[in-house]
């Protein structure tokens, strides 16, 4: 809610979206709060309001877009990663791989 109606704010979170993005979505090796589920919900959420911020304020703030685009890139195989049991991991592993050869 703050971001809709403070520019202040968004001028002060648009230049540490990284710190952001980290945090929240455990790219760049950041770590996600436990248990796991909670991990995934925060991933989630942040991937879904990035979207929203970047569609309502991308014009006036590039860098939302930018940021957008990189998090839905980046996403699917983080939060793949993320999968409770072993084997789970592994073959979330394996497909992280096979994304990334394609690319």
């Amino acid at each position: 809610v703050i971001i809709k109606r403070s520019v202040v704010f968004r001028s002060l979170l648009v230049p540490k979206l990284d710190n952001f993005i980290a945090l929240t979505t455990g790219l760049n090796g950041a770590p996600l709060p436990k248990p796991v589920v909670w991990a995934a919900t925060l991933q989630r959420r942040s991937s879904e309001l990035l979207t929203q911020w970047s569609q309502a304020f991308g014009g006036t703030h590039q860098m939302l877009v930018r940021a957008c685009k990189y998090v839905s890139h980046s996403l699917p195989a983080a939060s793949a990663l993320l999968a409770g049991t072993q084997e789970e991991r592994q073959l979330a592993a394996r497909q992280a791989r096979r994304q990334e050869t394609l690319k």
